[in-house]
């Protein structure tokens, strides 16, 4: 899984160098012939510039399947001592795949995941690295493509206020979710039964009390807390 969301995210990486520094569309076409026509292009929000997805279409939806392995790849670079380099190098390339998303939801994830992750690592150097690669990143683009950005946040805030977009059936997806949850809180609806637009809800609405009780214990030999 780690290494097939690495060779998406370096085939996105070679696909948006290929449009802006030589106005090709190779891999995009190579894209689209293996998957449909759909499957290079996301959603480009009118902001003039080419969202990228990469076999799995919608920008957002590449968000959703990096963000467990950039997960994953920072716990291991926590307790896999030996090989920790290669986690680093893994979670700063998928950490760039996900900001060259564009994903909102990819976005807010990355800083919730990276807050968590700073409680119990404040001292590490890979959270520094981490931020100040935010940083840079942040910065560059406000120098160079300031007027995509801006046009970014406007998109976003139009579709918090007035609905645009997919905001209104994300939310509705959420509370729908929440609702069976509520129903069935302690064992869930049931892995597949339902899906929100929002991976947390999602997995708790599935599996329910019990099954996170299960999933986090399952995990707690790559929790930051276990660490010295």
């Amino acid at each position: 899984y780690i290494y097939a969301v690495a060779f998406l995210t370096l085939w996105n990486l070679c696909n948006i160098i290929e449009i802006i520094a030589f106005n090709g569309s190779l891999l995009s076409n190579i894209t689209n012939y293996l998957v449909g026509r759909e499957g290079a292009y996301g959603n480009t929000m009118g902001l003039g510039f080419t969202r990228i997805g990469g076999f799995v279409g919608e920008p957002s939806l590449y968000a959703y399947v990096t963000l467990p392995a950039f997960g994953y790849v920072m716990g291991k670079s926590i307790t896999d001592i030996k090989y920790k380099k290669k986690w680093y190098m893994l979670a700063l390339l998928f950490l760039f795949g996900l900001i060259i998303s564009f994903s909102t939801s990819g976005f807010a994830s990355i800083i919730i995941f990276m807050t968590i992750y700073s409680l119990y690592n404040i001292k590490r150097k890979i959270y520094i690295y981490m931020i100040l690669f935010l940083i840079v990143i942040i910065v560059m683009g406000a120098i160079f493509f300031g007027e995509y950005l801006n046009a970014f946040i406007q998109y976003n805030m139009a579709k918090i206020t007035l609905g645009q977009g997919s905001f209104a059936i994300r939310i509705w997806s959420v509370k729908h979710n929440l609702i069976l949850f509520l129903k069935y809180p302690f064992l869930g609806i049931g892995i597949g039964s339902g899906g929100a637009l929002g991976g947390i809800v999602t997995v708790l609405t599935n599996i329910g009390i019990i099954g996170m009780g299960f999933l986090f214990f399952s995990f707690r030999g790559v929790f930051p807390i276990y660490s010295k």
